[in-house]
Formats: C-alpha cells, structure tokens, sequence
C-alpha cells in the first residue's frame, strides 16, 4: 500500500493495521497499549494533514520534535520535553511500520538519546555491578544483568547502579563507564569497560519516575525476545512486587570490551600486585554508594590511575564480544560444573570462608557430624562460629575446644 492510499485511511482502520504491526513485533504489552494513544498525538490533537506531513518530510527529526513540542506545550501539563522523547519514539516506529509495508522508503528507527554536545572533558565511572541487599531478595534479577548482554536490536545498553538514572550535565564529558563486582575486602574485579557513550534521555535524575519509566517502555528493548519490563516484572522489594518502576537502562554504549585475564583495582597500595592495579583515592572507594564519579579534571590522579588501565590495549580483548542472548552457545551439561566455578570464585578463600560460617551456622548437625567423621573430634551443635577472629579465617569454639 503506497503513501497516499494510508493517508485516505480513517483512523480506525490505520489503527487496525497496525496493531497488526505491533503484534509481530518484540514488544510488551504495555508498550502496544501506550502506542495505541501516543503515536497518533499529532492527529488527535492537531490535524490528520500535520500527522501525515511529519512522517513524510525529508526532515523527520526536526520536524516531528518541533511539532510535538507545540502541541505538548499546549495541550499537557506533564514534563514536555520527557514526553517529546517519548512520543519522537513511538513516531519512528510507526515509520519503521511504513516502511514494512511498502509506504515509505526503508528508514532506519533510532533510539531515543540526548544529543551529546562536543566532548571538552573525559569521566570514568565505576559501576559497581551484583551487590546489594536487592538482590538477595526473593528470586530479584539484578537490573545490570543487561550491561554484558546485547540487547535484540544489536546494541549495548548499559544500567548504572542503583537506580538507572544520571544527572544529564555529565553528558557534557567523553564518558568510560568501568564495570566491576566485590572481589575482596578493599579490591574489585574488573568485569567490562563500556566506551562511546551517549545517556539515554529518559534516564534523567530530574524526571518523576513514572516519566522514566515510560521513557524506557517506548524503547522497545527486549533480550532474547523478552521485553526489558517483562524481565523485570516479577521483582520484589520488601516484600511486595515493585509498584514504582524505573528505568531500566542508563546508556547506550557503542562496544563493550572484557578483558584478556582477570584484573582488579584496589585502594589499598599493600594488596596491588601484578594484576591488582592501585588507585590513588582520597578516601578510598566509597563503601556505600554502588557508582563512583572520577572526573579528570575533579580527581585527576584517580583518573589517571583508572585510565593508564583502560587504555593499556594487553589488558583487554581487541573486539566487542558480548553477544545477544539468542546467539549464546547451547549450555552442555559439565559434570564439573558449579557456581563457584561459574562466577569464577572457585579459588577465593573468602567465599569459601564464609560458605562455610553460613551453612554450618543454619545446619549445625551437620558440622557436627562432619567434624566426627572426618576430624575424629566430637563437638557439640551449640557451638560458636566466628569470622576473622585474630587474624584467623574461620573460629569454630563451644565449651571445651576450639577449631
């Protein structure tokens, strides 16, 4: 069906077609029920003939944002330019549906990100990645499982802990976001570093939740054909399923590259070592906060410290080798297989220290048992289990021994 024949379309029957559309695609339900209101805007609230111009002009960018803007400002009494973003995204998917059939000339739907001004500065920020009570309750996936991952449409999208949101004045700077996780007291491992970054513009600190989140659901994102909201649908905070959603991602990155072996970064000079790189801080890194801001300018040996890391290519792969979730190798069955192996931890002595306090803390028999067995030693279910004691892992005591 060509141009003009869409245009003598009624509304209802343009909006027949395509939920057809919406239908097909890799979208939530949420999403196709807020297209249903938010793509025709223009039409409702302006005419049907400044609708079809906008779609159609050479100029669609331009164009469509300096159209809704109008309207918005004279119709919404919400954030206009959060809803402008939103609205633009919803537009070049209903491009994108035009195109499909037959239309317009194929266009290319782009994602829904502040423009970034000329960079005068450089940033690295130490995302702090799988901590935090959150996670440890009910059966809650971490936001920031999508940080290693492409999502379906072939890009990186990166969630900045712990709330998906940044200030948008950092988008002034060339940003590096370092991807980490607690390794040990005082030393991170370093997991990926995300490089070419623009900030999503609905991850705005500034914005009511409720903007955020619809920011996020018009972008459509889905991993292995599961929407970003879907994955996200089941998790629960104190107790209760999240009433208050969020935005589930922060950046759009152009590469995401891991490095060669593993590599850590510590505050403390007495632990650096080969493979463990010490980072000039003030105050160390922050024990509370999940991300840390170092610009060159503000921090400049902390920089310098974390960027001689990042540009020293030996440590890092050559090429981006995150994969989408449904290029992923078939898992086979390896009868060695464990978690500790699987989070590569199999040869930490502090997660098996307190592996060890937990279990035999909740199933005290069972210590005791083993302590017979294999110890030849008999004690009690009633004893004392204490970590790092004078300078000693694992302080197993009751009335008459210690261990």
């Amino acid at each position: 069906m060509d141009l003009n024949s869409m245009r003598a379309l009624t509304y209802d029957e343009l909006l027949s077609l395509y939920r057809k559309f919406l239908h097909n695609q890799s979208i939530s339900k949420a999403t196709i029920n807020t297209a249903y209101v938010a793509t025709f805007y223009l039409w409702r609230k302006e005419s049907k003939e400044l609708f079809w111009d906008v779609l159609a002009t050479t100029d669609f960018e331009k164009e469509a944002r300096n159209a809704l803007f109008k309207a918005l400002t004279e119709n919404s009494t919400g954030n206009v330019n959060s809803l402008v973003s939103s609205y633009m995204s919803h537009l070049r998917r209903f491009r994108l549906f035009l195109s499909s059939d037959g239309a317009m000339d194929p266009v290319e739907i782009k994602q829904a990100i502040t423009v970034i001004p000329t960079h005068m500065s450089r940033e690295i920020i130490i995302n702090k990645m799988y901590v935090g009570g959150y996670l440890l309750e009910g059966d809650n996936i971490g936001h920031e499982i999508i940080n290693l991952y492409k999502a379906d449409d072939g890009k990186n999208y990166i969630y900045l802990n712990s709330q998906g949101t940044i200030e948008l004045s950092h988008g002034s700077n060339r940003i590096t976001v370092l991807m980490v996780r607690k390794f040990a007291s005082k030393i991170y491992k370093i997991l990926a570093k995300a490089e070419g970054i623009t900030i999503l513009d609905f991850a705005n600190s500034k914005l009511p939740r409720k903007e955020r989140y619809e920011g996020q659901d018009a972008l459509g994102l889905a991993y292995g054909g599961v929407s970003l909201v879907d994955l996200f649908n089941e998790n629960s905070f104190r107790g209760s399923l999240e009433d208050e959603k969020n935005a589930y991602a922060t950046f759009v990155a152009d590469r995401v590259i891991k490095p060669k072996n593993q590599i850590y970064i510590t505050d403390d000079e007495s632990l650096s070592g080969e493979y463990t790189f010490f980072i000039r801080t003030n105050k160390g890194f922050g024990k509370q906060t999940l991300r840390e801001f170092y610009h060159e300018n503000e921090k400049p040996d902390s920089f310098t410290d974390l960027n001689r890391i990042i540009e020293n290519c030996e440590l890092w792969e050559d090429n981006d080798t995150t994969q989408k979730v449904s290029d992923l190798p078939e898992i086979r069955v390896d009868p060695y297989l464990n978690f500790l192996k699987i989070i590569r931890q199999e040869d930490n002595e502090l997660v098996f220290s307190n592996m060890l306090s937990y279990f035999f803390n909740i199933n005290r028999e069972a210590f005791s048992r083993f302590a017979h067995e294999v110890l030849s030693i008999d004690i009690h279910t009633d004893f004392i289990i204490e970590r790092e004691k004078k300078n000693i892992d694992l302080l197993i005591s009751d009335e008459r021994m210690l261990l």
